[in-house]
């Protein structure tokens, strides 16, 4: 298997487990209720068009559809695929998620209006073409929303050890290196943002957050 596919294959693996653990899925309403609030913040009005790449077991995608957007979300793990369906099903949600990668996702040039990304941008093997294509589906001002970690010094990058020379993003360790890179595919305004309280409920349900965790916007 080339990397992409034992990449795949990790998270295939790890998907009847995933949303187990702490800051995965949503184990309290506390952490529900602060995740919406930080997404409202975060995207345009609703309803609003919105891509979820490296969607997983569909975490930002079904609280963006509870919250009244268009959502389509696209992942090549097809075990996390499957979560995505069972949870999106059960809340009786149209979300869509289609079998895709993340970094050359399907759809028509300007598309839609939101793209979003969480905890996907450090495991892409080229982020550099992930953003040009993210852009092209962006409509005019479309914005980006990536939340991601600066995993360099951090365990989270031990899930994939086996694949850290492949993995660009594993190796930075600056908030202003993420900017430009993002910069440079042709994003504009491109600035940080917060998750709001969403820091401060996951210590109080789980005694612990990722303080390495950032929050970072652009428009096409």
């Amino acid at each position: 298997m080339d990397v992409q596919q034992q990449i795949n294959a990790l998270w295939n693996g790890a998907a009847p487990e995933y949303d187990r653990a702490p800051r995965h899925g949503l184990s309290f309403p506390e952490e529900e209720a602060a995740w919406k609030g930080a997404l409202t913040a975060l995207m345009p009005a609703a309803p609003a068009d919105v891509l979820d790449v490296g969607t997983g077991t569909g975490f930002l995608a079904l609280l963006l559809s509870e919250l009244g957007h268009r959502v389509r979300g696209v992942d090549l793990a097809e075990g996390m695929l499957a979560q995505a369906r069972s949870k999106a099903a059960e809340r009786r949600l149209a979300v869509t998620f289609e079998v895709g990668d993340a970094m050359d996702p399907s759809g028509e040039d300007g598309s839609v209006d939101a793209l979003v990304s969480r905890h996907v941008f450090w495991t892409l093997t080229d982020p550099e073409r992930a953003l040009r294509n993210w852009r092209r589906l962006l409509r005019p001002s479309g914005r980006l929303v990536i939340i991601d970690g600066l995993w360099s010094q951090n365990e989270q990058s031990e899930h994939t050890l086996a694949f850290q020379d492949a993995l660009p993003m594993t190796a930075v360790s600056s908030l202003d290196a993420v900017k430009a890179l993002v910069s440079g595919a042709g994003f504009v305004d491109v600035g940080e943002a917060t998750l709001g309280g969403v820091a401060e409920v996951e210590v109080a349900c789980w005694e612990k957050t990722d303080e390495l965790r950032y929050v970072l916007t652009a428009r096409r």
